[in-house]
């Protein structure tokens, strides 16, 4: 267990904070799958054979899926425009700034922040919660394509 993990003994959960983004998720733990984990005796994926590997590395390293991809690999101009154009596509047109770009990591990691404290004072909406979630998913399989080398 890290400084980025809180169990609710009563409600057998386990919640993960991202460190760097503030991203959270809570999955179903039972005191046994605790033990393991915080006794470190098993391999993370032995503890919890279903739940993602994104989840899994907020429990072993405090960093989200997106934000561990952004810190360890370079994002080519390609993806970039990629995850820029998915992006625009997927929240309301006046809700970016006019001219909205990824230019490099800092930035998409920025936006993810940024997103994941938002407030849901625009129009009233009361969050992007789902536009968010489908950014993150992007940006793994960006990194997932970026790993197979189909960026070169």
């Amino acid at each position: 267990m890290n400084e980025y993990t809180i169990y609710d003994n009563e409600k057998q959960e386990l919640t993960a904070f991202c460190s760097v983004c503030g991203h959270m998720e809570t999955i179903p733990c039972t005191d046994e799958q605790m033990g393991a984990y915080t006794g470190r005796k098993k391999v993370i994926q032995s503890i919890f054979p279903d739940v993602s590997p994104d989840i899994r590395e907020m429990l072993i390293s405090g960093w989200c899926g997106p934000c561990f991809a952004l810190n360890l690999m370079h994002f080519p101009q390609k993806t970039l425009d990629e995850l820029t154009e998915y992006t625009v596509s997927i929240f309301p047109a006046d809700f970016l700034n006019e001219g909205f770009s990824f230019r490099d990591n800092d930035d998409i990691r920025d936006f993810i922040t940024e997103m994941e404290w938002y407030d849901g004072t625009y129009n009233d909406e009361p969050d992007f919660r789902e536009q968010l979630g489908k950014v993150r998913t992007k940006i793994t399989e960006l990194a997932d394509r970026i790993d197979r080398g189909e960026f070169e």
